[in-house]
């Protein structure tokens, strides 16, 4: 894709309505997933989970497919964290790392420790999860 004809400013709108798009397309996965696991589809086409069919089928990356399976799963229990995702105030790597930490946690714990990982960068939030969880860093 050749870009270098968009001036600077076109080039500046694109890309942050390509980045809305992209958000609201990851929502979008998100839910399909939410709904095949529900169904458990990927079994009537022989993958043994729903993460071997996001791997092999969907030709995602074992972290790109776990980071997708832990969101889905979470957005069943939680669907308010849909908007949160859409705007970007959570990201799929800080709610797959909040699952590690609290996995066993209930929802409305896991509600309380989502709020406080909102808008922070994988390391802060990694950060702030040991100190949450009282485990060393």
């Amino acid at each position: 894709m050749k870009l270098s004809h968009l001036t600077d400013k076109i080039l500046l709108i694109d890309i942050k309505k390509l980045v809305i798009s992209e958000r609201e397309s990851t929502s979008k996965v998100l839910h399909h997933l939410k709904e095949i696991d529900r169904r458990k589809l990927y079994s009537e086409h022989k993958y043994s989970s729903l993460f071997d069919y996001c791997v092999r089928e969907l030709g995602y990356s074992e972290a790109s497919a776990h980071r997708r399976i832990v969101a889905a799963r979470l957005l069943a229990q939680i669907p308010e964290i849909d908007k949160k995702i859409e705007s970007g105030q959570l990201t799929l790597t800080n709610i797959s790392q909040m699952n590690q930490f609290f996995k066993k946690s209930s929802t409305s714990e896991k509600r309380s420790i989502l709020k406080k990982i909102e808008g922070l960068s994988k390391r802060e939030c990694e950060k702030k999860l040991f100190r949450l969880s009282g485990k060393e860093v």
